[in-house]
């Protein structure tokens, strides 16, 4: 013979969906603010700043940075306004960027344009003429300074190998 199934009284059914109840709510509201916070996250505007002017950047310590002329950290040439061209440049990319350049001033003029246009540098303003005047000189086609390569041999006296 069959057992009946139990009855739940009308307390208990009340108190069980009241606990359901409860956790729904709960429920919504974590999920509404997780989808707050989501977007908001998600559509906040590019929080780095639209300039930087030259008397706001940090110094960089030469002292402790600088080891035969150059600075350790990014291998700069630490010489004129390199402090300048290491706060701003390595703020978005690596310093291989410059020491591999060798660009004329007319050429790095366009990277800094096209990077304002395409990868969200700010206008660079009064640190911009400082910026080219290093980049020019120090890592311009011309620069005796050479980051990776011996400079190139004059007056080479060839002779042939005996066999």
């Amino acid at each position: 013979m069959e057992e009946p199934a139990p009855v739940m009284k009308d307390n208990e059914f009340f108190s069980k969906l009241k606990c359901s109840t409860q956790l729904l709510t709960w429920l919504f509201v974590f999920t509404a603010l997780m989808a707050l916070f989501l977007g908001l996250a998600f559509s906040l505007p590019n929080l780095r700043p639209k300039k930087i002017e030259a008397s706001k950047l940090a110094k960089v310590a030469l002292s402790e940075s600088v080891i035969n002329g150059k600075d350790i950290e990014t291998g700069l040439i630490a010489k004129g306004d390199y402090s300048i061209v290491k706060v701003t440049c390595t703020a978005c990319h690596s310093s291989s960027v410059i020491l591999n350049g060798r660009f004329s001033r007319q050429t790095w003029i366009e990277k800094i344009r096209w990077m304002q246009a395409n990868q969200k540098l700010w206008d660079l303003g009064a640190t911009e003429k400082p910026i080219l005047d290093y980049l020019a000189k120090y890592y311009g086609p011309d620069s005796v300074q050479r980051s990776f390569r011996r400079p190139l041999l004059k007056d080479i006296k060839w002779y042939k190998l005996v066999d």
